[in-house]
């Protein structure tokens, strides 16, 4: 006999758990559980709010033609101030070993300003678009190297051209200020085509292509070697003053030796031994002028020009 209701073995299912009511049983208490049922309708989740296409940013490409234009016009306005420093400066390196000569009158800082200001301008700015011209096809052709690397070849590339352009600008100038200091009349076909002017052809290149390297260049460079921690518009100031101070006193004596080269018919050889028997400081005779001319030459083509650039560029977009 058996008291209770049937247990079945363990593992097996009772058929009473396939009705609504299950039973659990005890000793002392019957307890009977219903399944849950759920008539609610299921929770949808949320739908996430429409998010609006953002499209990227196209970066807009620095128009090379208005900022080359920017240049020549900085240039054009710096000449005037340019001449009469250099006036002065070759007015100094002529007085080298030959004693003290006619004092310059105001007249004088300008001589030649007019044939050799615009001549200096267009060999300055086809210098420095040179310089763009080799940067850009050296990443084109070679983007794996370098941006230091293609600064470099920009810079070559000015430095050729300004080299070539500036040895009928020199020519110019140092014809037109030997005139005022003997008195003789200025002729500009000799000034171009005499044997002083192409005597100096070496010593004019061993000058002006150090020169445009660093101008096209060198604060590109020297402000990619200066400490991250310095803020950009220092740095930018420093690496100026810095390529500027150090062109200027590297290519000094090739610049005395080429005046005296043009003033004098000398070779480059004869010129650096008569210099340097007067003493090796007078190697750097007119440096000072100079250096204010190299100064203000930097600051004009890194500074004065880009900010004539954006101030133009921000107006053209404008009225777009």
């Amino acid at each position: 006999m058996s008291f209770g209701p049937k247990i079945p073995p363990l593992g097996q299912v009772s058929p009473s758990i396939k009705t609504a009511k299950i039973t659990h049983t005890s000793a002392n208490m019957t307890v009977t559980t219903r399944p849950q049922t759920n008539n609610t309708a299921p929770v949808q989740p949320p739908t996430p709010p429409a998010i609006a296409k953002i499209e990227p940013t196209k970066t807009e490409k620095p128009n090379t033609h208005l900022k080359w234009m920017s240049k020549v016009i900085a240039l054009s306005f710096e000449s005037p101030i340019a001449i009469a420093l250099i006036n002065y400066r070759f007015f100094q390196q002529t007085q080298v070993g030959n004693g003290k000569g006619q004092a310059l009158s105001f007249r004088d800082y300008f001589r030649g300003g007019h044939i050799a200001g615009p001549t200096r301008v267009a060999g300055y700015s086809l210098a420095l678009g040179a310089a763009d011209l080799g940067t850009a096809t050296s990443k084109s052709l070679f983007p794996k190297l370098s941006q230091e690397t293609h600064y470099l070849f920009g810079g070559f590339c000015s430095a050729v051209v300004g080299g070539v352009l500036s040895v009928p600008v020199e020519g110019l100038m140092v014809k037109c200020m030997d005139a005022v200091r003997n008195k003789t009349q200025f002729n500009v076909v000799e000034a171009l085509f005499s044997k002083p002017s192409q005597a100096a052809l070496l010593s004019t290149w061993a000058r002006e292509m150090p020169y445009f390297l660093g101008l096209s260049v060198g604060p590109k460079l020297t402000a990619s070697l200066l400490p991250n921690a310095i803020p950009e518009n220092q740095k930018h100031t420093l690496s100026l003053v810095i390529t500027a101070t150090a062109v200027s006193l590297f290519t000094q004596p090739a610049d005395t030796i080429k005046t005296k080269v043009q003033q004098n018919q000398w070779t480059i050889t004869k010129a650096t031994t008569e210099i340097a028997k007067s003493g090796i400081k007078n190697f750097f005779v007119g440096s000072i002028a100079r250096l204010a001319k190299v100064y203000m030459n930097f600051f004009t083509t890194w500074v004065i020009a880009d900010s004539l650039y954006k101030t133009v560029s921000h107006k053209v977009d404008t009225r777009e």
